[in-house]
């Protein structure tokens, strides 16, 4: 019974920190193993345990079956013959092990394709390569090809839609390749729930619970008082740092009476605490961008020269996830709250406002706007095109070919339905102002706004109305707080914590209120696919270009 209750008590703490319960049941549902024979242990009376790690440097202990067979180098021995360290293939049935084979020298074998796992936190990745973070802490890097498959949510997706911070599986097709045969991203980066602002009242380490008092969170660009107490878990992987410094958890209660920032995300739908910052001098904040950084002495500069420290200990928000300093860029716009004595600085918080259409430099996505002038059966040209290149509408392409095919999705706004290319082909979208049909018919131009990977066309929208109303078009970021469809007017949606570029500042700006907003012409796109507005969930983060109140292209982040 009490070897139960410790085997369930080892699974809860692994669902808790959600590193290793996923890579186990792939384990046990693919019935075997392969890694280090790491300890055997043969104690009287008790049924035989050995501990396993996998080349992903995950640990697990199985029991052995009493009718178990034992193999060295194809030669049958006993389970004693084996030697720490060695090699080794195990299959499994009932959670024991019921073959183990290796071979007393190194032996280049032949694994079954994608057996090879590794599981890691993105570091940093571009189209060649990835840098993970290892579960046992170390680092590695390992290489794409042309025939690796990218799977999110069991679906093919692209590399584009990575993220760092991303947790992934990597598969591998060799013993000892470093070539990814397929990247499984499992989870999302550590999406932020909350930042709160508060001074730390008390801290409860038996059932793991920190209480702040005078709380405030930080939204639509501001702290906004909440409520006097808020109590919250936490787990035992709490980040903590004082003036930067990272400190063990266990210090956590000396710290009482101290003003906190504590970043929280959701865990098995609970809120709980991920990061901790401790206040200890005097507290400045401000919004910047910030323009050189360097990493050998660990400094920002911000564009309007003031230079403040920043380490491992800072609470970096980018992307609406909480990421690592690495991910801190020259050219970011964000909200900065730093210790201040002296003339020293130390940032506490760094809160990006960033948002483009690609998630990183391996996106070739693209946004464009013009008037349909020919439609052939696989391409169309826009002519007065207009491309988005930095979050503003640049008109320097006067023209601009793009490709379409049966993966593209096309929606007619004036209709009110989606068509096919055939559909399309065959239709007055495009037309000769001057011809004596157009006239007889007495048809208009269409104008089209299409979202592209490189020059294939993933979707586009068209309508009769000219965008004659690019000018007062804006680029937005932010987080859906509800989405209702209203009877009268259609599907509209209120944000939360939005930003808005600003062509005059050159710089994303906070809005200090909710963003409302309509639905009904818009073409949403989430994983690099089109969505209706029903599928669109609260706490989605997103990109868009709106029209004021409309919504026309919105991103799903």
């Amino acid at each position: 019974m009490l070897k139960k209750l410790v085997l369930l008590l080892i699974g809860f703490i692994f669902l808790l920190s959600g590193k290793a319960a996923a890579v186990e049941n792939d384990i046990l549902d693919l019935g075997h193993i392969e890694g280090y024979l790491m300890k055997v242990d043969r104690a009287e009376n008790s049924e035989a345990k050995i501990l396993i790690k996998t080349y992903g440097g995950n640990s697990y202990e199985f029991g052995v079956s009493p009718d178990a067979v034992f193999t060295i180098d194809d030669i049958p021995v006993m389970l004693e013959d084996f030697r720490v360290g060695m090699e080794i293939f195990s299959e499994i049935q009932n959670g024991e092990i019921v073959c183990m084979e290796s071979y007393s020298t190194a032996v280049p074998g032949y694994i079954s394709p994608a057996s090879r796992v590794v599981t890691g936190v993105v570091k940093d990745f571009d189209e060649q390569q990835v840098l993970l973070q290892l579960t046992d802490g170390q680092e590695g890097i390992y290489y794409f090809s042309p025939a690796t498959i990218i799977m999110k949510e069991g679906s093919n997706a692209s590399l584009d839609i990575l993220y760092e911070g991303d947790r992934v599986k990597l598969y591998f097709d060799e013993a000892g390749s470093h070539e990814v045969s397929q990247l499984k991203i499992e989870g999302d980066s550590i999406l932020v729930r909350e930042l709160y602002r508060g001074q730390l009242s008390g801290v409860d380490t038996v059932g793991k619970t920190i209480a702040l008092q005078n709380v405030q969170v930080f939204r639509n660009g501001k702290w906004q008082e909440i409520q006097p107490l808020l109590q919250i878990p936490y787990i035992y992987e709490l980040s903590l740092s004082v003036s930067g410094q990272k400190v063990p958890q266990h210090q956590l209660r000396y710290y009482q009476g101290n003003t906190v920032y504590l970043v929280t995300r959701e865990l098995l739908g609970i809120q709980v605490a991920e990061k901790m910052a401790v206040k200890t001098y005097y507290e400045v904040a401000f919004t910047d961008e910030i323009d050189e950084i360097n990493w050998f002495s660990r400094e920002l500069e911000t564009k309007n020269r003031v230079n403040l420290a920043f380490n491992s200990g800072t609470i970096v928000i980018k992307n609406g996830r909480l990421q690592d300093e690495y991910s801190l860029g020259s050219g970011d716009d964000a909200y900065i709250v730093a210790d201040i004595w002296g003339s020293s600085r130390m940032a506490n918080i760094v809160y990006v406002f960033n948002q483009d259409v690609n998630n990183s430099s391996v996106g070739e996505y693209g946004i464009y706007a013009g008037r349909l002038d020919q439609i052939l059966q696989d391409r169309i040209r826009l002519d007065d095109c207009f491309v988005l290149d930095n979050n503003e509408w640049d008109s320097s392409s006067e023209e601009k070919e793009l490709f379409y095919g049966s993966d593209t999705s096309i929606y007619d706004l004036e209709e009110g339905r989606f068509i096919d290319c055939r559909e399309f082909y065959a239709g007055d979208y495009a037309v000769d102002g001057g011809s004596r049909w157009a006239r007889y018919k007495d048809l208009e131009d269409y104008y089209a706004y299409v979202y592209a990977n490189g020059n294939y066309i993933v979707s586009m929208n068209l309508q009769k109305e000219d965008i004659d109303s690019l000018g007062q078009q804006r680029a937005s970021t932010g987080i859906f707080d509800s989405i209702e469809n209203d009877f009268l007017v259609g599907w509209v949606a209120s944000a939360r914590d939005s930003c808005d570029w600003s062509s005059y500042k050159e710089q994303w700006l906070p809005r200090y209120d909710d963003l409302k907003l309509s639905l009904e012409n818009a073409m949403i796109i989430k994983n690099n696919r089109v969505i209706m507005p029903e599928d669109l969930k609260t706490e989605d983060r997103f990109y868009m270009i709106r029209d004021d109140y409309s919504a026309l292209i919105v991103i799903v982040k």
